[in-house]
C-alpha cells in the first residue's frame, strides 16, 4: 500500500534501520541489487554459507529455486518462502456451479464454445443475471484469454519475451467478450465488481461460474452454501481446441523472498540463525503445522491438523486458526509442505478443483519476478506503467463497446508509439540475464 511504500521510504531516508527488513525488494529502485549497493541491505552468499546451512541445502537441492533466490550478479539478499512442488504454486482457476451443470445435463466446459453454451444455458434455464463474473484481476491469471495463446501481461515462448496485448491474438479475445457483454453472458459490472459481490452472487444464483483460489474461492462457497443443491467446482483453464493444455494460470514464483539483513544489523550471525530455522526439518514443521499436540498430532509419521484448526471451537475458519499457530500457506522464511496444502484444501470439491487447475503450461511459459538494469529501470517503471494504464482502459472499452473493434489496429500502433518495443526490449534483456544466472 501507499502507506507501506512511504513509511519504509522514510525508515530509508533517516538512516536508522532495524536488524532485519520485510519488503518486495523489486519495488525498490534497482531491485534487490540496488538495495545491496546503496548499503540498505546485506549479500547474504558468505552469511548463508557461515550460519545458514538449512537453506543452504535447500538451495542446492532445488535448482529452480535457487535461481529466484538470487539477483543477476548472484548475490542472495533475502530469506523466503520456498514452494519447491509446483502444485503449491497453482492454486486457482475458474470456479462453476456444478449443480447446475447437472441439472441441464451438461458437461464441464472445457473449451470457449463449451463456456459459450453453459453460459448461454445459466441466463435462459437458470435466469443468472450476470452467468460469468470475475473480478478484472483475474484475466491477469490467464483465465479465458489463455485460451487464445497468450495472457494479460508478459509471458515467454523458447526465451522470447511477449506482451500480450499486443498480439493480434488478442482481438479474438476481446471479440469473444464483446459478444459474451453484449448477450449479458458476463457481468455488466465486470470492471468494478469485487470477490464479495462475486460470491454472494454465486450464492445467491446470480452468477453460476467465476474464478477464485481453493479456500477464498471453493472453500468459502461450499462452506457458506445456504441451498442443499449447491455444489461449486473447479474447471480447467479454458482452451480453443478440446483436448488442448491450457497454457496460461496463475502461478506463484518457487521462492518468495521476505526478509532481508540490514547494513545496520549489530549481530548477524544471531539474525541468520534465526531466519535459517524455517529451513530445518523441525522449523518447517512448526511454521507449517504450529505445535504438536495443539494444532497438529502425528499420524502414520505425517503432521495432521486436530480440530483446533479443522473444527475450531471458536468459530475461526480454518485460514484463521492457523494464523494463530503457524505461517499456515503464508510467506514467511521457510519451506512451504505440501502437505499444508493438502489439508487446507482438504473438502472433495477443492481436491477435485486443484486437480483441474494444475492441467496447465503456465509454468513453462511464465516470466519470474525479473531485476531491471540500473540504467533501464526508470525508463522501463514509465513505460510500463503508460502501457498498462492504456492497456486496462481499452481492455473495458473494447469489451463494453464504447471503443469498436474495427480499431483494433490503431489501439496497436497507440501501443507501438507509447513504446511497447523498447518495452519488450527491456524485459527481454531483464530475462535473459535471469536465465543465464
Amino acid at each position: 500500500t501507499a502507506t507501506y511504500i512511504e513509511k519504509f521510504n522514510l525508515m530509508i531516508a533517516s538512516g536508522e534501520l532495524p536488524d532485519m527488513i520485510h519488503y518486495d525488494w523489486y519495488s525498490y529502485t534497482g531491485g534487490p541489487q540496488g538495495a545491496i549497493t546503496d548499503g540498505v541491505i546485506i549479500p547474504l552468499n558468505s552469511v548463508i554459507d557461515a550460519y545458514a546451512p538449512n537453506l543452504k541445502a535447500v538451495l542446492e537441492k532445488y535448482p529452480d529455486v535457487d535461481k529466484h533466490a538470487k539477483t543477476d550478479n548472484g548475490d542472495y539478499y533475502a530469506f523466503g518462502s520456498v514452494n519447491a512442488d509446483d502444485r503449491l504454486r497453482i492454486t486457482s482457476g475458474p470456479i462453476i456451479r456444478a449443480d447446475w451443470l447437472e441439472e441441464l445435463g451438461l458437461d464441464a466446459p472445457e473449451t470457449i464454445d463449451d463456456w459459450y453454451v453453459v453460459l448461454k444455458e445459466f441466463k435462459e434455464k437458470k435466469n443468472a443475471a450476470a452467468p460469468l463474473s470475475m473480478i478484472i484481476n483475474a484475466i491477469s491469471a490467464g483465465t479465458f484469454i489463455g485460451a487464445y495463446g497468450i495472457n494479460y501481461g508478459f509471458f515467454q515462448e523458447d526465451g522470447k519475451i511477449k506482451y500480450g496485448p499486443a498480439e493480434k491474438e488478442y482481438k479474438e479475445f476481446l471479440t469473444t467478450m464483446n459478444k459474451w457483454y453484449n448477450e449479458g453472458l458476463l457481468d455488466q459490472n465486470f470492471s468494478t465488481v469485487d470477490s464479495a459481490t462475486i460470491n454472494a452472487q454465486m450464492l445467491n444464483g446470480t452468477t453460476g461460474a467465476t474464478w477464485g483460489g481453493l479456500g477464498g474461492g471453493i472453500g468459502v462457497l461450499t462452506n457458506a452454501a445456504t441451498d442443499p443443491k449447491a455444489k461449486y467446482t473447479g474447471t480447467q483453464q479454458p482452451t480453443l481446441k478440446k483436448g488442448e493444455t491450457p497454457k496460461f494460470a496463475q502461478v506463484a514464483a518457487p521462492y518468495i523472498p521476505w526478509v532481508a539483513i540490514s547494513s545496520k544489523c549489530e549481530n548477524v550471525e544471531l539474525a541468520a540463525k534465526y531466519l535459517d530455522y524455517g529451513y530445518s526439518e523441525e522449523g518447517s514443521r512448526f511454521f507449517n503445522f504450529g505445535t504438536e499436540g495443539v494444532s497438529y498430532t502425528m499420524v502414520d509419521g505425517k503432521p495432521k491438523y486436530t480440530e483446533e484448526i479443522t473444527n475450531n471451537p471458536d468459530g475461526l475458519s480454518m485460514s484463521q486458526a492457523l494464523t494463530k499457530y503457524s505461517h499456515g500457506g503464508q510467506a514467511g522464511f521457510y519451506v512451504v509442505d505440501l502437505g499444508y496444502l493438502e489439508q487446507y484444501a482438504g473438502l472433495p470439491q477443492q481436491q477435485s478443483a486443484w486437480k483441474e487447475w494444475l492441467k496447465t503450461d503456465s509454468v513453462k511459459y511464465s516470466v519470474p519476478q525479473l531485476s531491471i538494469p540500473t540504467d533501464d529501470v526508470n525508463e522501463y517503471s514509465t513505460l510500463k506503467t503508460d502501457i498498462d494504464a492504456y492497456r486496462d482502459e481499452m481492455y473495458i472499452k473494447f469489451i463494453t463497446g464504447t471503443e469498436s473493434l474495427d480499431n483494433f489496429d490503431a489501439y496497436l500502433k497507440n501501443l507501438k508509439k507509447i513504446g511497447i518495443d523498447r518495452l519488450v526490449e527491456i524485459e527481454q534483456k531483464a530475462y535473459d540475464s535471469f536465465m543465464s544466472r
